[in-house]
């Protein structure tokens, strides 16, 4: 199971990279109201925090993945949040070391006037990882 999960995070990544890529200055509507393609770069953290740091950017980010897999290693039961959250924070991670920033395409306008809802695939690894883990752990 751990090494079924090592390739499924794999493969999470490279959708996630491809993605990114074939996104590139696209923009257009999916569902009208509802889901929009809408390219756009991030060179910060969550909304742009921490822009050019590089220890936010780059070391923390390295940090937080070395940790995490120590807890894969140890803990069956949370294995697969934690390989959710260790591929979304490598898939972000790919996307910095090559272009500089993150690339968001996922567009779902929550609350349209502050157009807060702007993601990627990595994203939502992350953020269902963290659900898991949160449910999981009791």
């Amino acid at each position: 199971m751990k090494y079924k999960l090592l390739i499924l995070g794999l493969i999470l990544i490279i959708i996630d990279q491809l993605t990114k890529f074939y996104f590139i200055n696209k923009n257009f509507t999916v569902i009208p109201k509802i889901l929009y393609i809408k390219y756009s770069t991030n060179p910060g953290l969550i909304f742009g925090f921490f822009s050019n740091n590089i220890f936010f950017i780059y070391v923390l980010p390295v940090l937080i993945i070395g940790i995490l897999i120590y807890f894969y290693i140890k803990n069956t039961k949370l294995r697969i949040g934690l390989m959710l959250v260790v591929s979304g924070i490598l898939g972000n991670l790919i996307g910095r070391i090559i272009y500089g920033y993150v690339i968001d395409f996922i567009f779902i306008p929550i609350y349209p006037p502050y157009n807060i809802s702007l993601f990627n695939i990595s994203d939502a690894l992350i953020v269902f990882g963290v659900i898991y883990l949160v449910l999981k752990i009791k």
